[in-house]
């Protein structure tokens, strides 16, 4: 028989076909039927549709109770596709005169892990849960749904390398598609230098829908990462930020690959001035890899272009932190700092404060006041970093200490007056300073002594 060559030869889909044409003109009764249903079952276990198996198997045994051959090609299937319960289930059709020593050996072993299942199924995704998944795979050691929810539990705890290691162990040809996928999705999950791995792997379930769809996805977000890029290099930003986002949206669970994204779309946030678009982007990216010195020392660099120093101070040195070595990152640093400094000193100068000039009619500096007091409430800051909250803090006594005394006339004449004569004592060390320096010139060029 056709289906049977097949078989032999290890064709089992195509033996399955036949097997299945056969069984749909059978017209030679029971037993004709039954060795059909038989041989399919053994075709359908070798590809490993062990649902179907275990439908055939049952079938023979309504009209064949004493077939425990076909009773333990059930059992076993049940097992191989990981549900232990309708192994058990199918063992108590057997009638007690057929059951032998070694099929009861297996129930006992397969009701006793019952429990397990369900302890390891509580517990995914947790040490715990990984260790019973073990001992599962210990018992049943052929069943590579055991290996594959291991796999899946370590996998859930970003494991990705030790998930790869233990379905790697599975090779052709007893690696079912499901095996691929999960080697390539973990290898995808890995990160984008990992995505030509990825791709290997599922380069021979191409037939299998979830494999093409897994390769599908890999692909999408790869070229549109890659365009992005390109597009970026040739200072066509805004069209960088339309590959990046749509890489984003292409995958909203893939942690590794989406602090890449967000940080390369912050830079050309950076370029388009959409400097707040920028920092909300390293933000995402820090909260998905909070050791991201890049991410760090790029939404430090749009904070500076904000104006917000001791936020971008804060940052260059997160940065520094997981980078020491960055002599560029030092020097931004210090220009962060030194910009702090010479915020402070503009703080004392309470219409900068309050970001008006002499001209500001009160209704507008009282409006200022209010929209600034707003921003710098503590309350308002509450959740922001210590760094945060201390410099909002400082910048809301500031406004307080110069709308008190902006608003209250005879104090403000009196600031005004002690500004005035800063100022006019400041031109004064000025002028001193440069007369001094060209006399110094003078000296040096000829030779002479200045006079006192």
């Amino acid at each position: 028989m056709e289906a049977d060559d097949h078989y032999e030869k290890g064709n089992y889909a195509q033996a399955v076909a036949m097997y299945s044409k056969a069984i749909a003109l059978s017209v030679d009764g029971t037993t004709r039927l039954n060795v059909l249903l038989g041989n399919r079952s053994a075709a359908l276990f070798m590809a490993q549709d062990y649902a179907q198996c275990v439908d055939d198997c049952v079938k023979v045994t309504l009209t064949e109770p004493a077939n425990v051959k076909l009773y333990s090609r059930a059992i076993k299937a049940a097992v191989m596709m990981g549900d232990l319960e309708k192994a058990a289930q199918v063992h108590t059709l057997v009638d007690p005169q057929y059951v032998t020593s070694q099929m009861q050996t297996e129930y006992n072993k397969i009701v006793q892990a019952i429990d397990d299942l369900k302890e390891a199924n509580r517990k995914h995704g947790t040490p715990d849960g990984d260790r019973m998944w073990e001992r599962l795979m210990t018992k049943f050691s052929e069943t590579h749904v055991f290996r594959m929810q291991l796999a899946d539990s370590v996998a859930a705890q970003s494991n990705y390398t030790k998930a790869i290691d233990l379905l790697s162990l599975l090779t052709a040809p007893n690696r079912p598609p499901g095996v691929a996928y999960r080697i390539a999705k973990y290898r995808y999950m890995s990160g984008f230098e990992h995505f030509d791995a990825a791709k290997s792997a599922l380069q021979e379930f191409l037939q299998d829908a979830q494999c093409a769809k897994m390769l599908a996805l890999i692909k999408a977000v790869d070229e549109a990462k890659q365009d992005g890029n390109n597009l970026f290099a040739t200072r066509n930003f805004a069209a960088s930020v339309d590959q990046y986002t749509k890489a984003i949206e292409l995958d909203l669970t893939n942690g590794k690959i989406l602090r890449i994204l967000y940080c390369n779309r912050a830079a050309a946030f950076k370029e388009l001035s959409r400097f707040q678009e920028g920092v909300d982007d390293c933000t995402r990216a820090i909260d998905l890899d909070p050791a991201f010195g890049k991410a760090y020392a790029r939404r430090a660099r749009c904070l500076m272009l904000q104006k917000n120093y001791d936020g971008a101070a804060r940052d260059f040195r997160a940065a520094l932190q997981h980078d020491p070595s960055d002599k560029d990152i030092a020097k931004e640093l210090k220009n962060a700092e030194e910009a702090i400094a010479k915020e402070i000193e503009k703080e004392k100068d309470f219409f900068y404060v309050l970001d008006i000039d002499s001209r500001t009619t009160d209704v507008e500096m009282k409006t200022k006041y209010r929209a600034l007091c707003l921003r710098w409430h503590p309350d308002k800051n509450a959740d922001k970093s210590a760094d945060e909250k201390l410099v909002a803090e400082r910048k809301f006594k500031a406004l307080n200490e110069a709308y008190s005394t902006l608003s209250n006339p005879e104090k403000r004449r009196e600031y005004e007056l002690k500004r005035d004569r800063e100022r006019y004592a400041n031109i004064n060390r000025a002028s001193t300073a440069t007369a001094n320096a060209a006399k110094y010139t003078r000296t040096r060029h000829t030779g002479g002594t200045a006079a006192p």
